[in-house]
């Protein structure tokens, strides 16, 4: 409860989760043995104000987390008018901080980076996707940049952001992060590894995260709802998609490693802004009390 928007997750440990909103800039932290509030908020405005000390929204959409590490990553897309948002470009880092009882909070670390979509756009060999034209559309127009998937590279310190706009060729796009720590630490330029493309039967991503050997893969419409479907990647080669697990009426769109006691799995969050609430769409109450979003618990098979 106390958000609709779900849109990005990191697992903390100790049965909690970080969940962000794309609604707003707050963190909330979720206890998972029991359904409800969140036990902590926490507040980013005071790291991540603008020059002129407003925190306008972020947008964000993805997280990924590097040992005690979890970075958090914008849509990097426009506003729904078409105007260019400077909050909407950052990715930023929080560092895991353990209070006296144990218990998991986050912390902001370091500085915001901000330069990523010209890093993208100057890259050469990203030139062929034309990613400033895609930068420059409206979200809602076909082909507009969105980037809304954020995983590790596992063993490496890397990250690999994934795009649900565009879908070159209809194929979905992911591209490899490799100094992300030097960016939010000391503004280094990022470093940009191949691009990968990955059938997605026309889908771009929704979010992805590394668990257990390979990739797992929300993928769904570029725009607008449509049936989501999960798949599995090795990490080269084709995608499987699993057709056993089906969303229903959920609109999955995070993805977070989490373990509650001596289980483990990955939880499916449903970002359930659209959703009526007898009152109208969950986005639009305004008391937080009477929020909510729903999730699903995924486990391998034995």
């Amino acid at each position: 409860m106390g958000a609709c928007d779900a849109s990005g997750a990191a697992g903390l440990g100790g049965g909690r989760i970080a969940v962000a909103d794309d609604e707003d800039n707050h963190l909330r932290v979720y206890d998972l043995s029991t359904a409800g509030p969140p036990v902590e908020v926490v507040d980013t405005r005071a790291q991540l104000a603008n020059e002129r000390g407003k925190h306008p929204e972020m947008d964000l959409e993805a997280a990924a987390t590097v040992g005690n590490r979890v970075y958090w990553i914008a849509s990097h897309s426009r506003k729904k008018s078409g105007k260019r948002a400077q909050s909407r470009l950052r990715l930023f880092a929080t560092d895991l901080v353990r209070a006296e009882n144990g218990a998991a909070t986050l912390a902001v670390a370091g500085q915001a980076y901000e330069r990523l979509l010209e890093d993208l756009v100057a890259a050469p060999g990203l030139a062929r996707f034309n990613l400033a034209g895609a930068a420059a559309r409206p979200p809602v127009e076909p082909g507009a940049l969105n980037i809304e998937g954020l995983t590790d590279i596992p063993g490496t310190g890397h990250l690999l952001l994934a795009f649900r706009s565009p879908v070159p060729g209809g194929r979905a796009l992911l591209v490899p992060i490799h100094n992300p720590a030097a960016m939010v630490e000391r503004g280094e330029t990022a470093q940009l590894g191949p691009p990968i493309e990955l059938q997605l039967g026309g889908r771009g991503v929704r979010s992805v995260v590394s668990w257990g050997g390979a990739y797992w893969i929300v993928a769904g419409s570029p725009h607008g709802r449509a049936e989501s479907r999960l798949y599995r990647w090795n990490g080269s080669g084709a995608t499987e998609w699993i057709s056993t697990v089906r969303f229903g009426e959920l609109n999955p769109e995070a993805l977070a490693e989490v373990s509650v006691g001596a289980r483990t799995g990955l939880l499916v969050l449903s970002d359930d802004g659209e959703r009526d609430m007898g009152a109208g769409p969950c986005k639009h109450l305004g008391d937080h009390a009477a929020k909510q979003f729903r999730g699903m618990w995924l486990e391998k098979a034995p």
